[in-house]
């Protein structure tokens, strides 16, 4: 039995690491991603970095690596980057969002020897369906004059009455027959209040759906993620690991994960996780138990941001290093990895975006609901996108001709700015900021 369960437990984190689940709570708490250079949230929503000087840490010194140039801003989510780098190639990155399909390409051109002419090199590809979710995503490599899919995903989403997803088929790309092939499907139940109660995961193998996984989810008063059940299918479910969350007033959160032998609980894995005031993530911390009741380190990540009136200046990522055998574990373990300089800021320009308001949104300021409503007296058919400073659409929806007003519930978003998109057929986008205040 204990054998059985050790296996168990093998295969939930070698699927873990590998798969990614299409649509599922965020499980862990704020943004909890690593900030980019030009990742949105980590700006004033008015203005951008036009230059980003990039140095390495090495001879314990900062030595310039590249530098970073925004060269055109068509919107805040239409971007062209040039990377200078200082010796070696130069590479370029444009990123294109059709905010009337909500699809976006990323277009990534490489200058060998920082000579002479852009060519292609890689592409990206995002496709999402009427709700908002992910429908398709294609990586793809510039081959003998043609674009070569290298890898690839397409999603197939049914909603319940409520909108929620009810079941999500993953196919991915087989390279070899260039076909794309159902793998994993994902099933969910939810809460009264829309929280997801739990997802099951499936595989399909010899030409059948066989159930492999199931998570439960569990929420304290705030709405928090407060433990997360994960059993593994072998005949009929057996619970092996579960993972709790605790939460701490300086944004720290640890999620420790717990294994069952014998009916008795063993911890094997701890997260530990801090965000600053601007929502970024400043400490990332995995550890492993070390058998004797204690934990140790195997991988961190550290961030440090310096900001001026609301604009960010300098970002500093350190990653920790494994000790030598016989070392102590301390500061000295935590090594320089990169800094990003951030200056020559520019406006976004907005309001040359838009010459004519068409639309308003109230109250803004909003915190329960929100309404966006048009002030045109004969509104044409359109659609309505709301994102956050990342980018990542929190609402979408499609309206028929004649459409005055929307309301939605903002009552479960968090607190910050957001980008109000409205479209109406063929006329410009426009845009709008909607403060949240929850």
């Amino acid at each position: 039995m204990k054998r059985t369960l050790l296996l168990i437990v093998a295969a939930l984190l070698m699927f873990s690491m590998t798969n990614a689940q299409p649509i599922q709570p965020d499980t862990k708490p704020g943004s909890l991603s690593t900030p980019s250079s030009f990742s949105q949230k980590n700006f004033d929503p008015s203005f951008f970095p036009a230059l980003v000087s990039v140095y390495v840490y090495a001879n314990n010194n900062w030595d310039p690596n590249r530098y970073d140039r925004l060269v055109e801003i068509l919107n805040p989510f239409n971007k062209v980057i040039e990377r200078d780098y200082v010796l070696g190639d130069d590479f370029r990155i444009t990123d294109r969002r059709d905010l009337s399909t909500l699809a976006t390409t990323q277009l990534t051109e490489i200058k060998p020897g920082g000579t002479g002419d852009y060519q292609n090199y890689e592409r990206i590809r995002q496709e999402v369906d009427g709700h908002g979710h992910h429908s398709l995503y294609v990586k793809e490599s510039w081959i003998n004059d043609l674009w070569q899919t290298l890898y690839g995903n397409k999603y197939s989403n049914d909603y319940d009455m409520s909108g929620h997803v009810s079941q999500s088929i993953v196919s991915n790309y087989n390279t070899t027959t260039g076909n794309y092939e159902d793998q994993q499907r994902y099933s969910y139940q939810y809460q009264a209040d829309g929280k997801t109660s739990e997802m099951i995961v499936d595989q399909y193998a010899s030409s059948q759906w066989e159930h492999f996984q199931r998570y439960r989810y569990m929420y304290d008063e705030t709405g928090r993620f407060k433990k997360v059940l994960i059993d593994s299918w072998l005949e009929d479910w057996i619970f092996g690991m579960y993972s709790v969350y605790e939460y701490y007033s300086d944004g720290t959160v640890t999620v420790t994960t717990y294994t069952m032998l014998d009916g008795t609980e063993y911890p094997i894995s701890r997260t530990t996780f801090q965000v600053d005031d601007h929502d970024n993530t400043i400490l990332e911390l995995h550890e492993v138990t070390d058998g004797k009741g204690g934990w140790t380190v195997y991988s961190g990540e550290k961030n440090a941001f310096s900001y001026a009136q609301n604009l960010l200046l300098e970002h500093i990522k350190q990653l920790y290093q494994k000790p030598q055998p016989g070392s102590k574990s301390g500061n000295d373990n935590w090594v320089n990895e990169i800094k990003e300089v951030f200056s020559d800021y520019v406006s976004l320009g907005i309001e040359t975006i838009i010459p004519k308001e068409s639309f308003q949104v109230y109250p803004n300021p909003a915190s329960q609901q929100v309404t966006i409503s048009s002030l045109s007296p004969s509104p044409l058919a359109g659609s309505i996108c709301i994102l956050d400073l990342s980018g990542k659409v929190i609402y979408f929806q499609a309206f028929p001709q004649g459409t005055n007003r929307l309301t939605m519930n903002c009552s479960r978003w968090a607190s910050g700015t957001y980008w109000v998109c409205w479209k109406e057929s063929s006329n410009p986008i426009q845009y709008k900021k909607l403060i949240i205040n929850n």
